[in-house]
């Protein structure tokens, strides 16, 4: 009975220093997230106060204080995981000035780079959609693809309508005869729409604008849904709009 005692305490004994130690394994792994959420940059005060807490619970960690590691590790997590969430707060918000003021700088983009200026709009709209949400992963990613989107076309640089000789004439717009109506199939998205009418997918806004009276959402076109499909050049035909939704992310 005794020896069945002593087994008992020791598994027991066993168990709580696995559990202590599991925990300290959590509270480093929520400095590690905090550390690649850029928490040193972005959440610093929110940072070194778990900083401090983790220097505490490894110190005790040395000392071989299990049960003290085990109640610090607690602070720990809470603490590294609002630096995480500030961090992220805070990077979206600075990412979206930022594409702010990359858009801004360009004072003639809209009339310029009329499908640049409607496609970085997405990006923007759609990031800050998410901070709105409180989703600032997502809008750290959409602010960050604005920003790559600009850089990768700099002022001057306009998204072309391919030469007409290159064009399938199946696919064709055909300027003289107007605008043509197209019944959506299966697995059409605007996205592909536009690459199959104008060999090139980023014009997609100029067919979503010709049709707001039936299409609400870009991302939501279903089959048998009539749709037109307008004559298209920078100078043939204008959006006027912006739009809050990046549905190629949906």
């Amino acid at each position: 009975m005794k020896k069945l005692l002593y087994i008992l305490l020791i598994t027991s004994i066993a168990a709580c220093g696995g559990k202590e130690v599991k925990n300290t394994e959590n509270a480093a792994a929520a400095m590690e997230r905090a550390r690649l959420a850029e928490a040193p940059t972005y959440a610093a005060t929110e940072y070194n106060a778990a900083e401090i807490e983790f220097n505490a619970m490894n110190r005790a960690l040395d000392m071989n204080e299990l049960e003290s590691a085990n109640a610090i590790s607690w602070e720990v997590i809470v603490k590294a995981d609002l630096a995480t969430e500030t961090a992220q707060q805070n990077k979206a918000a600075a990412l979206i000035r930022q594409l702010q003021s990359m858009i801004s700088a360009r004072t003639n983009m809209r009339r310029t780079q009329p499908v640049i200026y409607t496609n970085v709009l997405v990006y923007l709209n759609s990031a800050q959609t998410a901070y709105t949400n409180a989703n600032y992963p997502r809008a750290i990613t959409e602010a960050q693809n604005g920003i790559n989107f600009l850089n990768n076309n700099p002022a001057g640089v306009q998204i072309m309508d391919p030469p007409m000789s290159s064009r399938n004439q199946n696919n064709t717009p055909n300027s003289s005869a107007g605008w043509i109506t197209r019944r959506v199939g299966r697995g059409d998205t605007l996205w592909d729409l536009s690459e199959e009418y104008y060999n090139t997918p980023w014009k997609w806004p100029y067919i979503y604008d010709a049709n707001r009276d039936v299409i609400s959402n870009p991302h939501k076109i279903y089959p048998s849904m009539v749709i037109r499909i307008p004559p298209l050049s920078a100078t043939e035909y204008t959006i006027t709009n912006s739009y809050p939704v990046d549905y190629r992310q949906q």
